[in-house]
């Protein structure tokens, strides 16, 4: 997989994973710094993973989150992430969404 930063004068802001998992390409781990969160880091964290998908060709990406996070769901809506069927037996104990964005 990969794993991308955020820093700015030697702090990480936030990161990021896109792991290779048997159900495809996943966005994972993504977290902003708690005092920085509302500032667009996010946003251009996410838009950069999904430059990096596409330009690796892949068909899209997916990740598995919890409704609970409003701001994350809804700025992985704002991009073109569309809410799927998550199965019974997904990885996460607390995920309760499962999402993906096709190219």
């Amino acid at each position: 997989g990969f794993v991308f930063f955020i820093i700015e004068n030697g702090q990480v802001l936030g990161t990021a994973a896109l792991m290779n998992e048997p159900h495809g390409w996943e966005l994972s781990k993504m977290a902003i710094t708690k005092n920085l969160q509302g500032r667009g880091i996010g946003r251009k964290l996410l838009n950069h993973c999904i430059n990096f998908a596409k330009q690796k060709n892949w068909p899209g990406i997916m990740l598995y989150s919890n409704t609970k996070l409003k701001p994350a769901i809804n700025l992985y809506r704002s991009v073109g992430f569309k809410e799927i069927p998550l199965e019974k037996d997904n990885p996460y104990q607390r995920a309760d969404i499962k999402m993906e964005l096709v190219f």
